[in-house]
């Protein structure tokens, strides 16, 4: 296999890998090491949190919107990407208020593109930068 090519395997490797990731993270999402392990020494099972065990956070929610809309387009489009954000938002996964607001704005009919300018420190600008929109 070729460095740098993406194959299908590549590809639902990152996707598995983000969700298993997220959802053994996501019970001590924002703690740090020390937290960590003087609460639980090593994690080794998945542990509910503010989601129930094995849930998947707003992290892995819009990697699967990005993943719908390049099936769906067949290309970026940067457009169809937010709202396909909008469309599978869930306040439950854990979005922060920036993103929330942004994804409030497109669904309200704000042109993505001034709705992300707005708020530049939400979540949803640093996926946008993730998949090479400009800021």
């Amino acid at each position: 296999m070729l460095p740098g090519v993406l194959t299908l395997d590549k590809i639902s490797g990152a996707i598995l890998g983000t969700f298993t990731g997220d959802a053994l993270g996501m019970p001590v999402e924002g703690w740090s090491s020390r937290e960590i392990s003087e609460r639980y020494g090593e994690i080794t099972e998945i542990l509910p949190g503010r989601l129930r065990a094995g849930s998947y956070t707003d992290d892995t929610e819009m990697m699967i919107g990005i993943a719908e809309s390049l099936l769906e387009c067949g290309a970026f489009n940067a457009q169809h990407m937010a709202f396909t954000f909008c469309r599978n938002f869930n306040h439950e996964r854990g979005y922060g208020p920036g993103t929330t607001r942004v994804l409030q704005l497109i669904k309200s009919g704000t042109p993505w593109e001034q709705a992300v300018q707005r708020y530049s420190r939400a979540g949803l600008t640093a996926m946008a930068q993730q998949c090479g929109l400009p800021r």
